[in-house]
């Protein structure tokens, strides 16, 4: 649904897909290079080529994304039936097919070239026009059967089996597509995969400050939408999908902080989707927009600026619980730094570990401004071997150098927190 985005919006993200008055809006650039972009993704330059961000080959992968959607859709007999299409329709028409021939293989490279983790989904484009061949050459084969079967010099045992034949391959091709789908359901059945839901659920649920500004990852975005739009959850939160290396993301954090609109960002931990283990998200504030009142107060220094205002203790069950901590900005910092945060059981073993950015590593410290309040978040997960007892978190702050990739040693500054029970 296409929607008037506010004035208020316009400002804030002019070429966003967000939620707007409660509908859900989709917008581009209405001129030609917004259009072509538009087809043929040349503005999503994070993926172009064959390689990934980090460098690594894609080029096999994409086709074998490319392949597989082929497989799933069609099998290889109904391939061979859409490349003898190619044949009886370059015979009839050959513009057509030319034209037909251009626009598929036109498609396919579009999305193996630049569309990166997209290519299955571009690549149905190419597969459509592959299923008109395959359409073709079924109606190449059913009116051979039935100008035999009307041949007058047939008997007439010849002609009742031709329309057989005639009708049975009919029936076939009919339901060719069910039986594909039949074979391959198990295989694309996602009914049971609520894991999406359950990540949007989780961030709409995470005290999102009112008419605040929501910035994530298009695989939460889109649930969240749904919620929404359809279910009518938190419709004053404008979501946003971008990606936060993008400069596009800087524009809308500061465009948030100048209308004073709250701003989070919803971040996966760990990032990656492939990763092993538990994965878990939460909406990060770039500041909060007002002052914590945690379970634990505090008022310990880590250096010159900052401050550890206080922590939240929340067990889930046995295995889980987060830890979240707050700090303070008592004075403008200019120092990037990271953490090391250590969760170890009685006995001083290490039960979980965690190495990154404070808060986040899209908002570093240096751009911290005094009197604002930050929340981090650690979602721990203990090994089904891991004792039922008190355990302890050891914070660790380093100052960390950019440039060299690295973490000063010397600059450690620790503090514990003591006495965390898992619950029952």
């Amino acid at each position: 649904m296409l929607a008037e985005q506010s004035p208020q919006n316009w400002e804030l993200y002019p070429r966003a897909q967000a939620i707007v008055d409660g509908k859900i809006t989709a917008y581009y650039n209405h001129t030609p290079q917004g259009f072509f972009n538009l087809v043929t993704a040349l503005d999503n330059r994070n993926k172009l080529g064959f390689q990934d961000a980090s460098g690594e080959d894609k080029m096999m992968a994409r086709f074998v994304n490319a392949w597989t959607l082929l497989r799933e859709q069609i099998d290889p007999f109904g391939i061979l039936l859409a490349l003898g299409g190619i044949v009886v329709l370059w015979r009839r028409e050959r513009d057509l097919t030319i034209a037909l021939l251009l626009g598929g293989l036109s498609v396919a490279a579009i999305s193996i070239y630049l569309r990166a983790e997209s290519t299955r989904f571009y690549f149905s484009g190419a597969y459509l026009v592959m299923v008109l061949f395959f359409a073709v050459a079924i109606g190449w084969i059913l009116e051979k059967i039935k100008m035999r079967a009307a041949e007058p010099n047939s008997s007439a045992r010849h002609q009742k089996l031709l329309r057989l034949a005639y009708y049975a391959a009919i029936f076939y091709f009919a339901f060719f597509p069910l039986c594909a789908l039949y074979f391959n359901f198990a295989r694309m059945d996602q009914s049971g995969n609520t894991k999406y839901d359950a990540y949007a659920r989780a961030i709409l649920n995470d005290n999102l400050a009112p008419n605040a500004v929501l910035v994530a990852p298009w695989e939460v975005a889109t649930p969240i939408r749904y919620f929404q739009y359809v279910e009518n959850a938190r419709p004053d939160v404008l979501t946003i999908h971008e990606s936060p290396v993008r400069p596009q993301y800087q524009k809308i954090l500061d465009a948030a902080q100048r209308l004073g609109r709250p701003f989070y960002y919803a971040q996966f931990t760990p990032e990656d989707k492939n990763a092993d283990g538990a994965r878990t998200i939460q909406a990060v504030a770039f500041p909060l927009p007002q002052e914590p009142q945690p379970q634990f107060r505090l008022n310990e220094k880590l250096n010159d600026t900052l401050r550890v205002a206080g922590y939240d203790w929340q067990p889930f069950d046995a295995r889980n619980a987060r830890l979240i901590i707050y700090y303070r900005a008592a004075k403008p910092t200019r120092i990037e730094y990271v953490n090391e945060l250590e969760v170890s059981d009685a006995q001083g073993v290490t039960r979980a570990t965690f190495a990154r950015h404070p808060v986040s590593e899209y908002y570093p410290t240096y751009l911290w401004k005094q009197g604002e309040y930050f929340r981090d978040v650690y979602d721990i997960h203990l090994d089904a071997d891991a004792p039922a007892e008190n355990y302890r978190a050891e914070l660790i702050w380093y100052v960390y150098d950019a440039a060299a990739a690295q973490r000063d040693e010397a600059s450690a500054r620790a503090l514990t927190f003591e006495n965390l029970t898992f619950g029952k």
